[in-house]
């Protein structure tokens, strides 16, 4: 938590990570039913923004939506680094590092990919 909270730098829901499976439920309604969601194919770290200015991951630009009222939202990888501010010097940015079990972290993102920014299909609905 950001300890400073008059700071208007920091939206108070800069982000939202989540784990997901194409073509599955939400990790937590198979949760909730008892099911193992870490061990599903295809299974990702993703994120969306509720900053009404954005966040950067990686140095790119996400908004909240592409302007159509479609949520944007982007796959994560160990070494990706989230920007929430980058203002005259001061800057709070968080580095990625997702586990599924001990010892074992999830792949970094091959080099120089900057594509990967998804648009859903609204803002209660994640891919």
């Amino acid at each position: 938590m950001y300890p400073n909270i008059s700071d208007v730098r920091v939206p108070k829901k800069a982000f939202e990570i989540y784990f997901h499976a194409e073509g599955q439920d939400d990790s937590r309604k198979l949760e909730e039913r008892g099911a193992d969601w870490t061990k599903l194919d295809r299974l990702y770290t993703g994120i969306t923004t509720w900053s009404s200015v954005g966040i950067f991951i990686n140095g790119v630009h996400m908004k909240q939506d592409d302007g159509k009222g479609r949520v944007q939202w982007a796959k994560l990888h160990t070494g990706d680094v989230i920007t929430i501010f980058d203002v005259r010097g001061s800057k709070l940015s968080f580095e990625c590092q997702f586990f599924l079990d001990a010892g074992s972290c999830v792949a970094f993102r091959s080099c120089n990919n900057q594509q990967f920014l998804k648009i859903g299909r609204n803002r209660n609905t994640h891919p």
